[in-house]
């Protein structure tokens, strides 16, 4: 290897990986802090040499290989950690060449001696090898990832660890550059998009240099970080999204999702990566609130929305009588746990049905164990790998993180927050039939008064077309519901005769649901003038023959959250105080405090598209001005936290106390922290919206306000 051409500074402030854990995540935390701005080739740079001085290695490098995985071509190669001129080589008879048929090859000695037709180690004395293959969205292998030891590799385990991480990153990062490239080609004629994407790349570079400066102390770094990353990241998985929802051709289309799903994976890991790290640091803390108990399951059901979207999978949730209505618990740490079981149980299947289920069993003195529980049909666990399913990076073999995907945090940081709450949790699992995973925490019984309660005293006919239609009546039971079971193969006329209905609720999620069968009890309510309620699949409202009939009916589609059912029923029995509608209406308006321009416009295309009338205040000091000129204009306020001239948090101090507003104030940020949302709580903000911001969830919360309902609460 010659014309060495060095292109780097040394790399401050890395660590040699040893087999100490500790040392290994501090180890694994400074390097993501050095890299987490970069993206693309100014990423694989920057990657390259600092693993090779972190694994201590004497030549590093990352390639591209041929469609017949014969020859390989470097994209960035280290000798030590300096840069030099990129090669061409031939994969037959190299260690390499077990690589790329997507194996993770380690030698820690006599790599020389086990491929003697590779000339290449013999002339550089190499002793130690370690090689992790790419891979593409669709599996396939398209590089790899190399160091090579003049001696024995003293630790494998973190070093195979550390590249097992971060070769997904790398990964992810080539993909998403061609894909860049390939979107930009295409969209080129377009200048507004250009400008759009010109912009974002000037606030990238800004946040870059704002974060470089900061200081480095952990908590500072954090704190810089959640805002200063997670702006641009916003606008780029928002903009992402919106392109999905515009015209596209096929490949397109494939492209800018794959952007997004790559965005959405960096997002999870980068937040678990920070959630581990303050445990680490002992810097962990527990504010206990007054929780809503189906409140809770609601925001981890709205947070998983998405995923759940995206799979042929039946899911429901349930909550049991036994559960107060009221708690005081963690909920922000609680919530996080049980979205990471959430989004394991989706990663792990593909088919099947997810259930989750909470329940209560009340002690002494007023405190109690809440068991949630989260059951999957997916893949399963080996039994000989259940006693390490809670270790950091950690799954059940290689093949599965190349299948699946991520770096094994969640359940390790879900295993953590669990036990410094001082609770338990357990998996019991068969493999190729699924998991359960179950959940205990010691919780307080609440003092506050209880959440709205139905005030329907007439029963609810319930009807369920296929199945047992359980998880509709656990739902309407925990409600306080009286429920009368209507017999689908009995006319309506004859069930009705000794116990009044305020209403019918028809259960028709179940996939093996007819358009026949709802078509026709529609039909049997409607003679018997009694309103109605449809629980529908994804595809039943779909149905021509059945449309007609839904246009008056209130249709919800599974699964149904708590706060919808409470609305569902009090409709049915015309007791409904507010009703949200799908649209804004006319004289409705939202202030918008927002000072990054790109999220203004990211949030205005959703709002105005919604309907709403939106006035935008750049800072809080404009939002203070307009609520004082305007004080009964607006009827809800989207606040922003860090903004120059007066932040959000002062903001929402001033409007609720000088001011004496109590318009909802919802508070949209990047920050994570679960002080973050303490210090939203100590101000009076009524909500909490996280960047990246979700269309669907954003949309949910404005129409929860909008419509009256928090006043019920």
């Amino acid at each position: 290897m010659a014309n060495h051409t060095p292109t780097h500074e040394a790399i401050s402030g890395a660590s040699v990986i040893d087999s100490d854990k500790q040392h290994f995540s501090s180890t694994l935390v400074r390097i993501l802090e050095q890299v987490e701005t970069l993206r693309g080739n100014s990423f694989i740079e920057r990657i390259t040499p600092l693993l090779a001085e972190t694994i201590q290695a004497d030549y590093t490098f990352v390639g591209l290989v041929d469609a017949s995985f014969t020859r390989a071509d470097s994209l960035c190669l280290c000798e030590g950690t300096r840069i030099i001129d990129n090669i061409q080589y031939a994969l037959l008879g190299t260690p390499c060449q077990g690589v790329v048929e997507q194996n993770l090859c380690i030698h820690t000695s006599g790599v020389c001696d086990a491929f003697p037709e590779d000339n290449m180690l013999a002339e550089l004395g190499v002793q130690g090898y370690i090689g992790a293959p790419l891979f593409a969205p669709d599996g396939g292998v398209f590089g790899l990832i190399v160091a090579l030891f003049k001696k024995p590799i003293a630790h494998p385990e973190p070093v195979q660890t550390l590249f097992s991480v971060f070769s997904g990153r790398i990964a992810a990062e080539i993909v998403g550059a061609q894909a860049q490239r390939s979107l930009e080609a295409e969209l080129e004629k377009s200048k507004k998009l250009q400008e759009q994407y010109q912009l974002l790349a000037r606030q990238e570079r800004d946040a870059r240099h704002r974060a470089q400066k900061a200081n480095r102390v952990k908590s500072a770094f954090v704190a810089n970080m959640s805002h200063e990353v997670k702006t641009p990241m916003n606008a780029m998985l928002a903009f992402c999204q919106m392109l999905l929802k515009s015209e596209l051709n096929q490949s397109q289309r494939l492209q800018v999702q794959s952007m997004l799903d790559a965005g959405q994976q960096l997002m999870t890991m980068l937040n678990d990566v920070l959630e581990l790290s303050r445990l680490e640091d002992g810097i962990v803390e527990l504010p206990e609130q007054d929780v809503l108990s189906h409140q809770l399951l609601d925001d981890v059901v709205e947070q998983a929305a998405s995923q759940l979207q995206q799979k042929p999978i039946k899911f429901g949730y349930s909550i049991a009588p036994t559960v107060p209505p009221k708690l005081l618990m963690a909920e922000h740490h609680v919530q996080k746990v049980v979205v990471n079981l959430l989004s394991n149980a989706l990663k792990f299947t593909q088919k099947g049905e997810i259930h989750v289920q909470m329940d209560f069993t009340l002690g002494e003195q007023d405190v109690g164990s809440l068991t949630i529980t989260v059951a999957d049909t997916g893949v399963g666990i080996d039994q000989q790998f259940i006693g390490d399913i809670f270790e950091p990076f950690t799954q059940q073999n290689v093949s599965n993180t190349r299948a699946y995907g991520g770096a094994g945090l969640g359940l390790h940081l879900a295993y953590r927050l669990v036990k410094t709450m001082g609770g338990t949790i357990d998996v019991e699992s068969v493999l190729g039939q699924g998991s359960v995973f179950t959940l205990s925490l010691p919780v307080v019984l609440s003092d506050a008064p209880a959440a709205r309660a139905s005030n329907v005293e007439a029963a609810i006919g319930l009807v369920s077309l296929q199945g047992d239609a359980l998880i509709t009546e656990n739902a309407l039971r925990f409600l306080g519901v009286a429920i009368h079971r209507i017999d689908n193969r009995v006319p309506l006329s004859l069930q009705l005769g000794q116990t009044p209905i305020a209403g019918l609720v028809i259960d028709a999620s179940c996939d093996l649901a007819e358009s026949g069968q709802l078509a026709h009890w529609l039909a049997e309510a409607g003679s018997e003038k009694l309103p109605v309620a449809v629980v529908a699949s994804k595809d039943v409202v779909h149905i021509a023959s059945v449309r007609e009939q839904l246009v008056n009916v209130t249709c919800v589609q599974a699964p149904v959250l708590m706060h919808e059912w409470l609305d569902v029923v009090e409709g049915l029995a015309g007791k409904s105080n507010a009703s949200q509608s799908v649209n804004g209406k006319a004289g409705e308006r939202i202030l918008l405090v927002e000072d990054n321009r790109l999220n203004q416009e990211i949030a205005l295309c959703i709002l105005e598209d919604a309907g709403y009338r939106v006035d935008v205040a750049n800072n809080g000091q404009e939002a203070v001005d307009t609520m004082e000129s305007s004080p009964d204009v607006y009827q809800l306020v989207l606040m922003d936290i860090q903004m120059p001239v007066m932040d959000g948090l002062e903001a929402t101090r001033i409007i609720r106390g000088r001011l004496r507003s109590h318009v909802p104030i919802v508070a949209v940020t990047a920050g994570i922290a679960v002080q973050d949302r303490q210090q939203c709580d100590e101000v009076g903000m009524d909500d909490f919206i996280p960047k990246p911001i979700d269309e669907d969830f954003v949309l949910q919360k404005v129409r929860y306000y909008m419509s009256g309902a928090h006043q019920t609460q």
